[in-house]
């Protein structure tokens, strides 16, 4: 029975490594390698969980089409429980062209439409397993069809059969600020922005972001700051905790997600929070050093 319940996107992603502006101007450049694989927030967070020894679910959506039945057969081939429910036939499964530079520095291309922007709260059962200790919702602000009220609709829910709730995000749509997630907030365990979505949020740098979040309500804002590790606030601590140095950065794609799937599987241990982002940022740091997003673990 599954531990953790991931709840979110999944793509096929064309990644091309040693991508270089100056294509735009020549026609035409060789990049380092380009190859296909999948993604998308929850099912990298998912398939990073499966492969760290924990049990766990996903709930997407993908369409009837080869890229979503191939996107499906990765998770069952990865020991990702997935519904044969995620499949809605009057959508396309997303793609994602994923651009990285020299420096591993990645930039996204996709479309406003497809399977990643459909998924709805009547896609979601309202009563969960009770062998369910956490769930995370790894895409906040990424489907069009989960306005803020549903969103809070499905946070209360969790909230109310006693589960830890884990939100990850993306950046905002429709200028979501503090004032507009006032009522989400305040249901959330643990919220883990990197430092450009928690600014677009606040107005503010990591610090005074995180001050923020945690004075709205949130229980434990951990804001991740790439190499410098990440910045925890919560009752109990306020401050960086350190990353990972001197790593060669291949790939930034899924680092986020990888970073999301440590702290997860710290949690269910029992590591405490400051353990528990520690190995996050271990998480994260391994996921840089591969092209793909989750190819350092699936080795």
């Amino acid at each position: 029975m599954a531990e953790v319940l991931v709840i979110g996107a999944s793509c096929v992603d064309v990644t091309c490594i040693g991508a270089d502006p100056s294509v735009f101007e020549s026609g035409h450049q060789y990049a380092d390698s380009i190859q296909i694989g999948y993604g998308g927030d929850a099912l990298n967070q998912a398939v990073v969980l499966a492969n760290s020894g924990v049990s766990v679910r996903l709930i997407t959506k993908l369409g009837k089409d080869e890229a979503g039945k191939a996107i499906y057969d990765f998770c069952r081939e990865n020991h990702v429980e997935v519904s044969d429910n995620c499949f809605d036939g009057k959508v396309h499964t997303s793609s994602t062209v994923v651009l990285v530079d020299k420096k591993g520095q990645r930039n996204l291309l996709g479309t406003a439409s497809g399977s990643l922007r459909e998924l709805k709260y009547k896609d979601i059962p309202p009563v969960l397993d009770d062998s369910i200790k956490i769930v995370s919702f790894a895409s906040l602000f990424i489907s069009h069809r989960l306005s803020l009220k549903y969103t809070e609709r499905l946070f209360r829910n969790i909230k109310a059969e006693g589960k830890i709730l884990v939100v990850d995000t993306t950046t905002p749509k429709h200028d979501e600020d503090l004032d507009t997630l006032c009522e989400i907030l305040p249901l959330i365990d643990y919220f883990i922005p990197n430092e450009t979505e928690a600014e677009m949020i606040t107005g503010e740098r990591a610090e005074l972001a995180a001050d923020l979040l945690h004075m709205y309500g949130v229980k434990n804002v951990i804001i991740k700051c790439g190499e410098k590790g990440c910045y925890l606030r919560n009752d109990a601590y306020d401050g960086y905790i350190s990353g990972y140095s001197g790593i060669e950065c291949v790939d930034t794609t899924g680092a986020g997600d990888s970073f999301a799937a440590g702290l997860i599987s710290g949690l269910l241990e029992g590591c405490g929070d400051v353990e528990s982002c520690r190995r996050a940022n271990w998480y994260g740091a391994q996921a840089i050093k591969e092209a793909g997003a989750t190819t350092w673990v699936r080795k």
